[in-house]
């Protein structure tokens, strides 16, 4: 019992820095190319919370993480619940695949890095993103498209790239760290 509440406290801790990363890649990692359309190392974090933490942590993440950016960071933009759930989708989508992977005895590699790259951007930035930016403000889907898939394939080639990278490194500190040896009866570890 005092395993699993350790290894819960780990992830919480685990978690709550990927929403720092996430809010520190926000304000010196973003590059805005007019208005709406931001190339920006924000989902990294995000995605990464769901692939090393599983998909719950990894909804959980994105969804804090907007909020949070919204108070830290407004933009002069108006709050939208649409916006933080799809962050939300940006964690548990990728930690969804990772449940599929491990089922199959399989753990990430580059191709599904790019598989579950690919399936974040259609689903949260090209279809959701571009619904509730059309909702807010009246933007025409069909004019925006164009340039968030070219935006949306910038990203994919970004977040592949770096997840392959980091995911690599933080799979085996973390999950090491998660695992903890037996204790004998006098609290030493055996």
């Amino acid at each position: 019992m005092k395993t699993t509440t350790q290894q819960t406290l780990k992830k919480v801790v685990y978690a709550a820095v990927m929403i720092a990363l996430a809010i520190v890649f926000k304000f010196v990692a973003e590059i805005s190319i007019g208005g709406s359309f931001r190339i920006t190392l924000t989902m990294i974090p995000l995605m990464l919370a769901g692939m090393l933490l599983g998909p719950i942590y990894g909804f959980s993440v994105g969804f804090i993480a907007d909020f949070m950016l919204f108070v830290l960071k407004p933009d002069g933009n108006t709050f939208h619940i649409g916006f933080s759930l799809t962050n939300g989708l940006y964690g548990l989508i990728p930690g969804l695949i990772g449940v599929m992977l491990k089922k199959q005895g399989k753990d990430y590699t580059f191709k599904t890095l790019i598989v579950t790259s690919l399936l974040c951007e259609i689903i949260c930035s090209l279809i959701l993103n571009n619904i509730f930016l059309s909702q807010l403000y009246g933007v025409a889907i069909m004019a925006t498209l164009p340039i968030r898939i070219f935006k949306s394939c910038v990203m994919v080639a970004i977040e592949s790239v770096v997840l392959n990278y980091l995911y690599s490194y933080l799979k085996q500190f973390i999950y090491s760290n998660l695992k903890f040896k037996a204790e004998g009866s006098d609290g030493t570890q055996k």
